[in-house]
């Protein structure tokens, strides 16, 4: 099947795409016809996708055809393709007919019959018109139809196929580069032994953004080391090179000059700033002539022309040409010439030919800034830079690791692991190693080795500063009397019987730098350590070295690293005490980008919450919070979170989020998914999916899968709960996809045991929610799931357990959730857990507490305002007064259970509750499945939207706001307007200040 459709042996990558368009294909041979446009520049590999996807799903029935740039004034040779035979037809409506009935023939057997369209911008006008015709009359046809364009090209398309491509309907799969793992595979595919090297791979990507065509091209020319050096400039593929160069040859020497200076620049840059660098007054007829010959492109910033080539290679081709000494003095005058830090110290990188330390400092001092601004992609180029500048190896070592950590705080985490892989072991600093394997391992998940490692980075940092001490005690017998001794602890030390269980201990048996034969780049070696989970003697020394001895850089972050793995495996009070550690060791060093939040949460773990919230009584108002305090903003939201002053805290979330939309990826994804809780819990279940998806989807793209279970567990809850199990069931087993498999009680664990549960609950499978919950009874009473606000999961076990007639058990699981919530303060726990003892009161047979239970419940949910809580007391309040034969009451809750739960679109309730007002005598209103809407007849989502646009929001914010398409924030306002019977904004915003 693969020869049948052209797939080589050299197709790599594209993953989820293949499982798309399988899924896709699926559904159309189930008679729902799908249309997929796949999009990209030329090169970058969309027929070889189809092609693949064509193999592997073993379609028999293919319509195929494509358009050629030689072919494309032909009229109707798109269709000839298609049919296999070409004749004349009077009009494109005669030749989609034929079209239609060709397609509609091959139908009614097994799988779908695929129309597959490539090239789709060559193809002639009147064959498109025919194709739009076709496309437009697919109602209940087993037809998946692939179309695949080049993205600059699609606008020069009919109106008539722009408009069915517009449709909701239509899936867009826009392609991108292969990543930098892909590369180092399509070498190995190539003949490349085990695959390309980790820095070849890097500079490939780099220099052709992925592009498998070019990126085959320089893999069969050159070798692994030319790709990999640094100081080698790699070359264009030579027919490509050959015609960028053609076309430079013919332009005049103002033209030629413009062009090489864009190049020198990097693109886009401003016209004015290519000319000047190229020595230019006339501006205009230049840049005429460059954009005739197709060498550079133009575009506007606001009141600045800028200029850019159509294609990285293009700039590479004329850049390469220059040779060195020209390149040389170009950078040279271009970073006396160019506004702003980082493009003139990128230049003088540039003009560089060896190692120079005044350079390397300054590109180490802008590093720091962009860091503190959270500008990490900036950094990580800036330190990088500078470590390959720096004369001393530990110098260059500690610069290379720092670059690490921008780079995973930038979501490049296959450039981390290649840029780590580097690090010469023999003279490298072991603390700042571990220190950086330890940040590798935490983002990708593997939390009780990421704590391993980072205890150890401690202790080495420490041996490293008992070392220096010996070696003075050589020259000097007598000691400083400000130097702790090493037999009594400073005073910044607290005793062993102060310590917490769960926090990190002494790895004293770890040696102090094992060999690279000893260990893998990522992890000690099974004699340094065990693998399965850090030492526990809970003894890790965090004060007898003084700050001033130890790399207060390091130090600080080392701690702060350990503060956030204690409290990713729910050891609160160990996280206090580390991030303490960390802001003690940082001195004058920057603290670590989220230090401060991860106290905050450690101190609201610890029962401690309004010390944290009295640390951020300087904030202002959430909108006007600086962007360096976002970490401040962000710990406060969690805090009010937990405290169930949940509109506070989804404000502070969404201020947060806005601020961080040009943020580090991981604090980006997880103020999305902090938003998406906060909305969880305030009944705002549409926004809540919609930002949770694109939580996970920003984590899974940033390869942060230490924190892809967080978002995949809460969307899993609210699906559940609107009974759409199938995608409930897949966001369930993301997030327990974990790696780290050491740790049962480990947070992402218990957030993967909870949407398990939740899944099986709505199921009304109590036997498999017990089997999932379980588990988490191992954690201690510290332990972060047992802290009320936190993860709820003892409601789920303990009702349960009551609908499996195992009321004693309920009971103790119970009984200490209710006094954790109560000590606290905390409702909307009181309310959980009020509703589920008013069940086991009621199978107690005890009516009286049964009903105080139930009625303390529905006024804890009511005194929060969360609108789940209060539904599901009041349903099962309703249920129980129903059995006890008080059906006037029962009728009662049961009915505003019902509106509440018809708005939350939680079907699977909505249904329960039908069935109580059945056998109560009343007629419920009558919404089937997928068919829940608002009080104001607006689907849920047509209601999201019509709420942002009465705010005042543009159609383009209001798809920002929820991640939609305009064109479906347009489709969903236009449904609104006819349904509400009006025609404006104005009419929306007369609506809901009627309903409020």
């Amino acid at each position: 099947m693969a020869e049948r459709f052209g797939v080589g042996c050299g197709f790599v990558g594209r993953e989820a795409e293949r499982e798309l368009l399988g899924r896709l294909y699926e559904e159309a041979g189930a008679g729902r016809p799908r249309v997929v446009v796949v999009e990209g520049p030329a090169g970058i590999g969309k027929t070889a996708l189809v092609r693949r996807f064509l193999a592997e799903s073993g379609a028999e029935r293919v319509v195929g055809g494509g358009g050629a740039e030689s072919e494309s004034g032909l009229p109707y040779g798109g269709v000839a393709q298609l049919l296999g035979k070409g004749r004349a037809y009077p009009d494109p409506l005669a030749a989609g007919s034929c079209l239609l009935e060709a397609v509609g023939e091959l139908q009614g057997g097994r799988g779908a019959v695929v129309l597959f369209v490539d090239d789709l911008h060559w193809v002639d006008g009147p064959s498109l018109h025919a194709l739009a015709f076709v496309l437009r009359r697919l109602r209940a046809d087993q037809v998946l139809a692939v179309l695949t364009v080049r993205d600059t090209e699609r606008p020069r398309l009919p109106e008539s196929l722009r408009r069915v491509l517009d449709q909701d309907s239509t899936v867009r799969l826009r392609l991108g580069g292969l990543t930098v793992a892909e590369l180092a595979e399509l070498g190995a595919r190539m003949g490349r032994g085990a695959g390309l090297p980790g820095r070849a791979a890097v500079r490939l990507h780099a220099h052709t953004g992925g592009n498998p065509l070019h990126c085959r091209a320089l893999l069969e020319r050159l070798s692994e080391e030319v790709i990999g050096a640094d100081d080698t400039p790699l070359p264009v593929p030579e027919p490509y090179a050959a015609l960028v160069l053609h076309r430079l040859a013919r332009c005049t020497e103002p033209a030629r000059e413009l062009v090489v200076a864009a190049a020198v620049l990097g693109t886009p840059c401003a016209l004015e700033a290519a000319a000047r660098l190229a020595g230019l007054t006339e501006l205009l007829e230049p840049l005429e002539e460059a954009l005739k010959e197709g060498l550079l492109t133009e575009g506007r910033a606001g009141c600045t022309t800028k200029v850019d080539f159509p294609h990285p290679l293009s700039r590479a081709a004329v850049y390469h040409a220059l040779g060195p000494a020209r390149r040389t003095e170009l950078h040279a005058r271009a970073a006396e010439l160019t506004e702003g830090e980082f493009a003139r110290l990128r230049h003088r990188v540039r003009a560089a030919h060896g190692p120079d330390d005044r350079l390397a400092a300054l590109l180490a001092d802008c590093a720091g800034r962009r860091a503190r601004e959270g500008r990490w992609a900036d950094a990580a180029t800036l330190l990088q830079d500078a470590s390959h500048l720096a004369r001393p190896d530990t110098e260059r070592v500690r610069l290379a690791v720092e670059a690490v950590e921008a780079l995973l705080l930038d979501g490049r985490v296959d450039e981390a692991s290649c840029l780590l892989e580097e690090v010469p072991r023999g003279t490298a600093p072991a603390a700042a190693v571990r220190y950086a394997q330890g940040c590798l391992a935490a983002t990708r998940g593997h939390n009780t080795r990421a704590t391993v490692l980072f205890e150890e980075a401690w202790r080495l940092d420490a041996e490293r500063v008992d070392a220096e001490r010996v070696d003075a005690a050589h020259l000097d017998t007598e000691p400083s009397d400000t130097e702790p001794s090493d037999t009594e602890p400073s005073d910044t030390e607290r005793s062993d019987t102060e310590r917490s269980d769960a926090e990190p201990s002494n790895a004293a048996h770890l040696d102090t730098e094992p060999s690279d034969t000893e260990r893998s780049d990522t992890e000690p070696s099974d004699t340094e350590r065990s693998d399965t989970e850090p030492s526990d003697a809970a003894h890790l020394d965090t004060g007898s070295v003084d700050a001033e001895r130890r790399d207060p850089a390091l130090a600080s972050r080392t701690a702060a690293r350990l503060a956030a793995m204690a409290l990713l495996r729910g050891h609160g009070e160990a996280a206090r005490r580390w991030a303490e550690t960390a802001s003690r060791q940082s001195g004058t060093a920057p603290a670590a980008r989220m230090l401060r939040y991860t106290h905050l949460l450690a101190l609201g773990m610890s029962g401690r919450d309004s010390e944290g919230l009295a640390r951020t009584d300087g904030l202002p108002d959430p909108a006007l919070v600086p962007p360096g305090d976002v970490d401040l903003l962000l710990g406060r939201g969690v805090l009010h979170l937990w405290r169930d002053r949940i509109a506070l805290a989804h404000e502070e979330f969404e201020a947060a989020a806005e601020v961080l939309r040009q943020g580090p990826v991981p604090l980006r994804a997880f103020a999305l998914c902090l938003v998406g809780e906060a909305e969880l819990r305030l009944g705002r279940w549409d926004e809540a999916v919609t930002h949770l998806e694109y939580a996970a989807s920003i984590a899974a793209d940033g390869h942060q899968i230490w924190l892809t279970s967080f978002p995949h567990s809460a969307a899993a809850f609210v699906l559940a709960a609107r009974g759409e199990f199938d995608r409930a069931a897949g966001h369930a087993d993301s997030a327990a996809a974990v790696p780290d498999r050491t740790d049962p009680t480990d947070a992402a664990h218990c957030y993967a045991a909870r949407a398990r549960a939740a899944v099986a609950t709505v199921r009304g499978r109590p036997a498999e929610v017990v089997a999932a919950l379980r588990p988490l009874l191992a954690c201690d009473r510290d332990h972060s799931v047992n802290q009320p606000g936190v993860l709820a999961w003892r409601d789920l076990l303990a009702d349960a357990l009551v609908a499996e007639g195992r009321a004693e058990e309920a009971e103790a699981v119970l009984e200490p959730y209710e006094n954790a919530a109560f000590d606290r303060r905390r409702y909307s726990d009181l309310a959980a857990a009020g509703r589920v003892r008013g069940n086991l009161h009621a199978a107690r047979h005890e009516a009286k507490a049964a009903e105080e239970a139930y009625e303390t419940a529905v006024e804890h949910a009511v005194r929060v305002g969360l609108p789940f809580h209060r539904a599901r007391a009041e349903s099962d309040f309703g249920a129980w007064l129903r059995r006890a034969g008080r059906r006037a009451a029962a009728r009662e809750h049961l009915a505003a259970a019902r509106a509440v739960l018809v708005e939350l679109g939680a079907v699977p309730f909505v249904k329960a509750c039908d069935r109580e007002l059945v056998a109560c005598g009343v007629r419920p209103g009558g919404e089937s499945e997928g068919e829940v809407r608002t009080p104001d007849g607006l689907t849920p989502q047509e209601h999201a939207v019509a709420q942002l646009a009465a705010t005042g929001l543009t159609n383009r914010r209001i798809a920002r706001e929820l991640i939609l398409s305009v064109k479906t924030v347009e489709y969903h306002l236009s449904h609104a307007y006819a349904k509400l019977g009006i025609s404006s904004r104005v009419g929306l915003v007369a609506h809901f200040r009627a309903g409020s």
